[in-house]
């Protein structure tokens, strides 16, 4: 479903569609309308083909497909109480 305007005197991240990150994103994945890539000529991301994949022949139900980077960096000191430097651990999950 597309975002609706702002109601009731609520931003929308205050009615449940969560932070906007820019263009079409949002941080809730339920809230991203990609319907308009039904037409070819609006799409303009190499990636706009994944985010719009017809599954009958009107294009009226469609699959999207996303992805997500979790980056977890962890920094403990003293582990065990034992006097010493901190360690740190960065993952890319």
């Amino acid at each position: 479903p597309a975002a609706p305007a702002a109601a009731k005197g609520y931003p929308l991240e205050a009615q449940g569609w969560g932070a906007k990150q820019g263009g079409n994103m949002w941080q809730v994945r339920w809230a991203e309308d990609w319907s308009y890539l039904k037409d070819p000529s609006k799409r303009k991301s190499p990636f706009d083909p994944l985010k719009y994949i017809p599954l009958n022949e009107s294009g009226d139900v469609y699959v999207s497909l996303s992805n997500e980077l979790r980056v977890r960096s962890n920094t403990i000191t003293n582990p065990g109480l034992i006097p010493g430097s901190h360690s740190q651990q960065q993952y890319l999950l």
